[in-house]
């Protein structure tokens, strides 16, 4: 059996998506860490080992390191 998919409903999921991509690039790197924070002392420990190597070339590796949780 298909399953219908309203077009309507699909457009408003992505636009939904898009905009919740946005606000998650958006953080800053003080941002990443006092999440790591919350986490636990060793997953900060963790983004602040990877920030020394360069902010900007290991943001996207801490995004994926707390997204895990």
């Amino acid at each position: 059996m298909k399953r219908k998919i309203h077009v309507e409903h699909a457009a408003i999921g992505e636009a939904s998506r898009a905009a919740q991509l946005y606000r998650f690039a958006q953080r800053c790197p003080q941002w990443w860490l006092a999440d790591a924070g919350r986490v636990g002392p060793a997953c900060e420990a963790l983004v602040r080992a990877m920030f020394r190597d360069g902010v900007l070339i290991r943001m996207r590796a801490a995004q994926g390191v707390l997204c895990w949780r």
